[in-house]
C-alpha cells in the first residue's frame, strides 16, 4: 500500500483512516459486530527446561506471519510462535540479560526493542537492539551510558514513528533524573527528544503502570503523527500528565491529573482522535483504578471505576489494546492489590464494559493457587491478524512455569494493517495480514 499525491490533506485523511490499524480493518474485512461472549484457550505451557520460565512483555507479529515474544530474569531468550501452540527459540543471550519487554517490528521487517541490563553488568543501564528474524541474528545498537552502580534507567519499548526511527523513554538517570523521550534510528544514532523537569506546564517520570519490573510504558503514534504518552508525576498538581510530543521533540502537556485521580497510568491508546487510558489507582471509595476518556480540547471523562467485587478486576497495569472493532481492551494482573482478581475484559469509546474472561487462578508468592491455570496476565493482549488476541501469563500452567493464551471474540475476523500506521506521500506503508 502507498500514499499518493503530496496534498497534506490527502495524507491528513488517509492517515486517520488508517490509525494504528483500527480502520485498515474496516477496510480490509467484513464489519466485526460487538461480541456477545468469547472463549478462552491455554495455547501453550512453559517447561522450565532450557529456561523456559517468566513470559514477559507484548508479542509482536513479523512479517512472515508468525509471532514473537520474549522470556526475561537471568537468561532472556527471543521465541516465535503460531500462537496455536508452536513455540521455537530464535535467539537465547547470555547470563544476566533482562530484554523481555516487547518489540515492534521496523520498516526493514526486523524486530527492534529495549533490554534494562545486559550481561550481569552492574553499570549497564540497557541496550537498544535489533534482532532479525530471518536468520540475520540479534544486535546490539546503542548501550545507553552508565549510572549509580547497578541502577537500570527503566527502558520503554520502542515505538515506529511515520520517519522509520524509534521512540521510546526512560524514567530517569544520574543527569536527567525525571526521564526522558528519545529517538533512536535504524543505525542505533540516539537523540533525547526532551529531558522532563517536573516544573509547572511539564512532566515526570514516565509511567510504568505499577507493572512487575517497573519499565516505562510504550508510547502511542497518533492518527496526526505524534507520539502521545503519560507520566506518574508533574503537571499541575504533581500528579502526572498526558502529553504530546513531536518527532522533532516539542512537548505540549494536554492534561494535568489530579491527586484525587494520580496518574500512576498504562500509557493511552487512540480511537477517532480521542486517547483513552487507565489509572492505576483512584477513581472514588474503592481506589481500584480507572479507565478515562480524553478529548482533543483536554476534557477527560472517567469511564469506569474499577471494583474488583464487580468487574473480577482491579488496579490496571497494562496498556489498552485497540481491537479492529474500534473498542479496547484489557487484562487485569491485579499484582499490587494483595494477588486479587484477574481478568480480561473490553470496553466501548462510549464507556461500556464487558468482563471477558475471569477464570484465572489467583497468584499466592510466584505460583498459582492451581497449577493448571495461568494466573498474572504479564503483557497487554495483542491482536493478530487473524483477530485472534493473545497473551501470557507469568506463571501457572500445566508446569507452572507460565502460560500462552488465546481469546477469540465473536465476531473478530481476519484483517490487514499497515506497518506504518501514518506516512508521507509516496512512502511505502507495508502490510501485515
Amino acid at each position: 500500500m502507498q500514499t499518493g499525491g503530496s496534498a497534506r490533506t490527502r495524507l491528513g485523511k488517509l492517515a486517520r483512516r488508517l490509525a494504528l490499524g483500527a480502520a485498515v480493518a474496516a477496510l480490509f474485512s467484513p464489519a466485526a459486530g460487538l461480541a456477545k461472549d468469547s472463549t478462552y484457550k491455554d495455547t501453550y505451557d512453559f517447561t522450565g527446561a532450557n529456561d523456559q520460565v517468566t513470559p514477559y512483555g507484548e508479542f509482536i507479529q513479523a512479517p512472515n506471519g508468525k509471532l514473537y515474544g520474549a522470556l526475561f530474569i537471568n537468561d532472556s531468550m527471543i521465541y516465535d510462535t503460531d500462537g496455536e501452540g508452536s513455540f521455537n527459540v530464535d535467539w537465547w543471550g547470555d547470563d544476566g540479560n533482562v530484554c523481555g519487554y516487547g518489540m515492534t517490528v521496523g520498516t526493514d521487517g526486523a524486530l527492534y526493542g529495549t533490554c534494562t541490563e545486559w550481561q550481569y553488568n552492574g553499570n549497564s543501564s540497557g541496550i537498544v537492539f535489533r534482532f532479525d528474524p530471518d536468520g540475520g541474528g540479534f544486535t546490539v545498537l546503542y548501550s545507553f551510558p552508565a549510572f549509580n552502580n547497578g541502577v537500570s534507567e527503566a527502558l520503554s519499548p520502542l515505538t515506529l514513528g511515520p520517519d522509520g526511527n524509534f521512540y521510546g523513554t526512560t524514567r530517569g538517570d544520574d543527569v536527567n533524573v525525571y526521564g526522558t523521550v528519545f529517538q533512536v534510528t535504524p543505525g542505533g544514532k540516539l537523540t533525547t527528544l526532551h529531558a522532563f523537569t517536573n516544573r509547572h506546564g511539564d512532566g515526570a517520570t514516565p509511567s510504568s503502570g505499577g507493572t512487575y519490573v517497573g519499565n516505562a510504558i510504550h508510547l502511542t503514534l497518533g492518527s496526526d503523527g505524534n507520539l502521545y504518552g503519560t507520566t506518574d508525576g508533574g503537571g499541575d498538581h504533581g500528579s502526572g500528565t498526558v502529553y504530546r510530543i513531536t518527532p522533532s521533540g516539542t512537548v505540549t502537556i494536554l492534561y494535568s491529573m489530579t491527586r484525587s485521580m494520580p496518574c500512576s497510568c498504562t500509557g493511552v491508546t487512540e480511537v477517532n482522535g480521542n486517547l483513552y487510558g487507565q489509572t492505576h489507582v483512584g477513581g472514588g471509595p474503592q481506589n481500584e483504578g480507572t479507565i478515562f476518556q480524553l478529548t482533543p480540547d483536554g476534557t477527560l471523562t472517567t469511564l469506569h471505576k474499577f471494583d474488583a467485587a464487580r468487574d473480577s478486576a482491579e488496579y490496571p497495569e497494562l496498556p489498552l489494546t485497540l481491537g479492529n472493532d474500534d473498542n479496547l481492551y484489557g487484562a487485569s494482573p491485579s499484582f499490587t492489590g494483595g494477588y486479587g482478581p484477574e481478568s480480561l475484559y473490553r470496553i466501548t469509546p462510549a464507556g461500556k464494559y464487558t468482563d471477558l474472561y475471569n477464570k484465572f487462578a489467583l497468584p499466592t508468592d510466584n505460583d498459582c493457587n492451581n497449577g493448571l491455570v495461568g494466573c498474572f496476565e504479564n503483557a497487554p493482549l495483542y491482536q493478530a491478524t487473524n483477530g485472534y488476541y493473545y497473551g501470557v501469563t507469568l506463571w501457572g500452567g500445566a508446569n507452572s512455569k507460565g502460560s500462552m493464551f488465546r481469546l477469540k471474540v465473536r465476531g473478530a475476523a481476519p484483517f490487514v494493517r499497515p506497518l506504518l500506521p501514518v506516512a508521507r506521500p509516496g512512502q511505502w506503508l507495508g502490510i501485515l495480514g
